[in-house]
């Protein structure tokens, strides 16, 4: 590889903190912004190869999902009634998100460690802030393919994590 190859590699993979932050995270006082290559997430665990690196959801993005799911909703049947997961969590913007929602439980799921000290981090200060409508909100590491579904009705919401 030349040196300047080798100089842009090693500039792609700075950390994000150099980058702004998202308008979300200003308005908010959280830390969800940046790109992380898959590279940079590495956990130790089988499951890294399938990673597809970190970066957040736009809001907008989210709450346009939401609207269209809340529009196929049956009769009779709420947001309340379903729990949300997210696969892939992150640093947990989605499941801020979510957590403005009445759903009967949110959870963030991601293998990162560092990437889920990050989603706690920011969660506590949300819930702090009073923007959580949903009273069980939680992130955990663990693997997609291991977590245990509650009974119920579930929103499975994946983005571009594997």
């Amino acid at each position: 590889m030349t040196r300047f190859a080798e100089r842009v590699r090693r500039w792609l993979r700075r950390p994000s903190q150099a980058e702004p932050p998202h308008p979300f995270d200003r308005a908010n006082g959280v830390e969800t912004s940046g790109l992380y290559y898959a590279d940079r997430l590495l956990s130790g665990h089988a499951h890294d190869q399938h990673s597809e690196g970190y970066y957040a959801t736009a809001p907008s993005l989210f709450h346009g999902a939401m609207s269209l799911w809340a529009q196929s909703l049956e009769t009779g049947m709420g947001v309340e009634d379903y729990s949300f997961i997210d696969l892939g969590c992150g640093k947990g913007r989605v499941v801020l998100l979510a957590s403005e929602y009445p759903f009967r439980a949110v959870r963030g799921i991601d293998l990162s460690a560092d990437l889920i000290r990050v989603a706690g981090k920011n969660l506590r200060r949300w819930v702090r802030g009073g923007r959580a409508v949903c009273g069980d909100v939680r992130v955990e590491r663990g693997d997609a393919l291991e977590v245990g579904f509650p009974a119920g009705p579930v929103v499975l919401f994946l983005f571009n994590s594997f």
